[in-house]
C-alpha cells in the first residue's frame, strides 16, 4: 500500500504506524507526533492508530476492508467493526471517510457509517439474543499452555472430555462445550495454547467439578476469544 501511494504521489512522505515499523511505544509517538507537526502528508497504519486522538488537519481517511474480523469466532466482532468505524469521525471532524468493503450492507458497517450507535445496538442485540450470546448467557475460556504441542493438545482433549462426562452425569444440557481449538495466535512466548469455550446460564456448574493442573487458565466472560 505505501508502494502505490508513494508511486502515485512520489513527492509525498509516508509515515508507517504498525509493529513492525513502531515497535516500540516511544517509536509510535515520535511517528504521530511527526505526523501532528505535518512532517508528512500520509499516514498508513492498522488498529495501532490510537482512539481518542484528532488530526485537524486531515482530510481525507480511508479504511482498507471494512469488513476485517467478520468471521472470526469471536462473538463481539459486529461490535469491534462497528467502533473501529465509529472511531474514524473522531480522528478529524472536517475529514472525508472511505470506507473500502465487499459487506457494504453488513449491519455494523452500516450503522458505523451513518454514526447511528442506536441501530447498531438494536441489531446487536437481536443477533445475541437469537444466539444465546452475552448479555443472555456467560461463557468461560479454558486455556492450556505448554512448551510440547503434543502434550497441549492432549491435555486439552482430555479436560474437554471430562468437562462432557460431568455434563451427561448432572445432565446440564443447556450448557453448550466446545473445543478444543488452537488459541490465535497458537503460539505466543515459546508456549502452545489450546483452548476450551463453556457457554450457559451457569457454565461454573462445570468446572467446579473438575481439577484443572498447572498450565491452564480460566477466563470468566473473556473481552476476546
Amino acid at each position: 500500500l505505501c508502494e502505490m501511494i508513494q508511486s502515485k504521489f512520489p513527492e509525498t512522505k509516508i509515515l508507517r504506524l504498525d509493529k513492525d515499523s513502531t515497535p516500540t511505544p516511544d517509536a509510535k509517538i515520535k511517528t504521530l507526533d511527526s505526523f501532528q507537526n505535518g512532517n508528512a502528508q500520509f499516514l498508513i497504519g492498522t488498529d495501532m492508530v490510537p482512539k481518542g486522538l484528532t488530526f485537524p488537519n486531515v482530510s481525507l481517511i480511508g479504511m482498507i476492508i471494512g469488513e476485517t474480523g467478520m468471521h472470526s469466532s469471536n462473538f463481539r466482532s459486529a461490535e469491534k467493526i462497528f467502533q473501529r468505524i465509529y472511531n474514524l469521525s473522531k480522528i478529524s471532524s472536517k475529514s472525508e471517510i472511505i470506507i473500502q468493503t465487499y459487506k457494504p450492507n453488513f449491519y455494523p458497517i452500516v450503522s458505523g457509517s451513518s454514526q447511528n450507535y442506536l441501530d447498531f445496538f438494536q441489531k446487536e442485540i437481536s443477533f445475541r439474543k437469537s444466539q444465546n450470546l452475552p448479555p443472555y448467557s456467560n461463557i468461560i475460556r479454558l486455556i492450556y499452555s505448554n512448551k510440547n504441542e503434543q502434550s497441549c493438545s492432549y491435555e486439552s482433549r482430555k479436560i474437554f472430555s471430562e468437562l462432557l462426562n460431568i455434563q451427561n452425569i448432572l445432565n446440564l444440557q443447556n450448557i453448550e462445550v466446545r473445543g478444543p481449538t488452537p488459541t490465535f495466535p497458537a503460539k505466543d512466548k515459546k508456549l502452545y495454547k489450546f483452548q476450551v469455550h463453556i457457554r450457559g446460564k451457569n457454565p461454573q456448574l462445570l468446572i467446579q467439578n473438575i481439577k484443572l493442573k498447572k498450565g491452564w487458565v480460566v477466563d470468566i466472560d473473556p473481552v476476546g476469544i
